[in-house]
């Protein structure tokens, strides 16, 4: 009688198992066809729409707002309402893992799936280690060139500000991954509509650690690249061949590292990305070529953005080291670039991961676009900042 009893139990505790698993599984899975936002006030007071799970990726030349989660693109003409585009492929079994927020949290890795859709109406799409290429809108793609380098002990192989579309139609990106043993590093050219690829530049063993940056510079139409890390790795610098070679800026100590610049009529700008010291907003004259220091800033920055207005707005990371002054993520803002005025937007939530403010690539827009991962308030969302709440 005990026997037969044990048997129903652990027969009815699998079958329960399996169905709390399953309505796990499908909860984590889902992606619904439309998301719509919800307001909130930020600390500092800044009024916000926010969209979980939603990661920001690019705004196209038709103000369209393009984010992700997981691999499921989602597009939005107003950042309030997103609506699913289309799926990317994962490439394998353990990127596929992705799909399912739980393992994202878990892993902190976020970012599994970078989207550019070009001019020319192509997408595409780096996930799993490769780049896919879809010319029907995303309901099919096919693979065009694995990366060199990608997976767990290897880096993501490519940065979010790392790839960029000139003016004639050509695609670049620049290698990211973590290169301890200081190899060589490619910049990578797409002249096909990202058909065929190519070596355009390599890095010699030694020279850099990774590229940063890959931007294109409307106002000169010239490439631009950021490197880092180590004294003698960081450099910024251009490319008037279509990247075969690069005109060093500055390079050679902290000052040139940098993650993602911002292109004004008459300067550059970018705030530094150094762990244990002192952060600067740094300007680069464009007409002598100077470079100040103009304003001492809170940590690293990462990534950085223009609204259609004109107003300069870079985003704060919370690493946990030396060189910051709180754990809190800000945005650091300029109307001309010269006068910085912080306003915090929530602070770290967990020390397993960095928390930071990722913006948008491409063109600019009249409100600020962002996602926010680690804070206290959400793990991985969407927020639409109204242009009037950021100024007030």
């Amino acid at each position: 009688m005990m026997g037969s009893f044990s048997r129903r139990f652990g027969l009815m505790t699998c079958i329960i198992s399996f169905f709390a698993i399953a309505i796990w599984l499908s909860i984590e899975f889902h992606y619904p066809a439309e998301i719509v936002s919800t307001p909130k006030v930020l600390p500092g007071g800044i009024e916000a729409f926010i969209t979980p799970g939603l990661m920001i990726q690019h705004i196209g030349e038709d103000g369209t707002i393009w984010s992700a989660r997981g691999y499921c693109v989602y597009k939005s003409s107003d950042g309030v309402k997103s609506k699913m585009a289309f799926k990317v492929p994962s490439g394998n079994l353990i990127s596929w893992m992705g799909n399912f927020r739980s393992i994202r949290a878990l892993t902190q890795y976020i970012e599994i799936c970078e989207v550019f859709p070009l001019r020319s109406g192509t997408i595409l799409a780096f996930s799993g280690g490769y780049i896919w290429r879809s010319t029907d809108g995303g309901n099919t793609f096919r693979q065009v060139h694995k990366l060199r380098h990608f997976g767990m002990r290897n880096g993501r192989g490519v940065n979010p500000q790392g790839m960029a579309e000139d003016d004639h139609g050509a695609f670049y990106y620049g290698e990211y991954f973590r290169n301890l043993e200081r190899g060589s590093v490619f910049v990578y050219r797409s002249v096909d509509d990202g058909k065929n690829w190519e070596v355009v530049h390599r890095f010699n063993p030694g020279e850099i650690r990774h590229i940063h940056s890959l931007q294109f510079d409307p106002y000169t139409q010239v490439l631009w690249i950021a490197t880092g890390d180590d004294d003698h790795e960081p450099m910024i610098g251009y490319s008037i061949d279509k990247g075969e070679t690069f005109h060093k800026v500055g390079s050679g100590s902290q000052k040139w590292r940098a993650v993602s610049l911002l292109f004004t009529k008459d300067a550059i700008f970018w705030g530094t990305d150094s762990s244990n010291i002192q952060n600067w907003i740094c300007r680069l004259d464009r007409e002598n070529g100077d470079v100040k220091q103009v304003c001492k800033i809170d940590g690293p920055i990462y990534y950085s953005t223009k609204l259609r207005d004109g107003t300069l707005i870079m985003g704060r990371t919370v690493q946990g080291d030396k060189g910051e002054w709180d754990d809190m993520v800000s945005i650091w803002l300029s109307k001309d670039g010269k006068q910085w005025i912080k306003k915090s937007l929530g602070k770290r939530k967990s020390s397993r991961g960095y928390a930071f403010l990722r913006l948008a690539r491409g063109n600019s827009s009249a409100d600020l676009y962002a996602s926010i991962l680690n804070t206290d308030y959400h793990e991985e969302a969407l927020l639409k900042v109204p242009f009037k709440t950021i100024v007030r």
